[in-house]
């Protein structure tokens, strides 16, 4: 797995999120769904607890960003699963939990210029009931192209 970075914001700047492909490594789009694994890593020296079946079940927050425009979209999250977020589970240093994700192909289709060039962002909130300004998240970019038109 190619490590992309990522943003943490707040009080754990120990945490690293990354991302990539299953299917192709770098991610091309086919006209079939991206299957993605996101890994959530403590790459500090102390246990972060984190409410990880949240974050399975949630799943992340989606931005796609079409690289010809500009223009952005956030995909749904689905019903809120806020009662799994007190559930913590302890990382220990260098420990990875990787949860599996989908970004489905009429969700490219329906916002992707052609030829499909795109980063989809991958948002973890670790506060997600504070208010907007005081939110702590890690975030991961990938971009993903496609040659032909589906």
């Amino acid at each position: 797995m190619a490590p992309v970075v990522a943003m943490c914001t707040g009080a754990q700047p120990k945490l690293e999120l990354r991302a990539r492909c299953l299917i192709d490594d770098p991610c091309s789009f086919a006209g079939e769904t991206i299957r993605v694994e996101l890994e959530l890593i403590n790459a500090g020296d102390k246990d972060i607890a984190l409410p990880v079946e949240y974050f399975r079940r949630q799943g992340p927050q989606v931005i796609l960003v079409d690289n010809h425009s500009s223009k952005e979209k956030r995909l749904g999250t689905g019903p809120s699963r806020s009662y799994l977020f007190d559930q913590m589970q302890e990382l220990a240093p260098g420990q990875v939990v990787r949860i599996p994700w989908m970004v489905a192909t009429h969700e490219i289709d329906s916002f992707a210029l052609r030829p499909v060039d795109i980063t989809i962002v991958f948002v973890f909130y670790l506060t997600p009931q504070a208010p907007l300004a005081e939110k702590r998240f890690v975030s991961v970019p990938l971009h993903v192209t496609g040659e032909k038109n589906w």
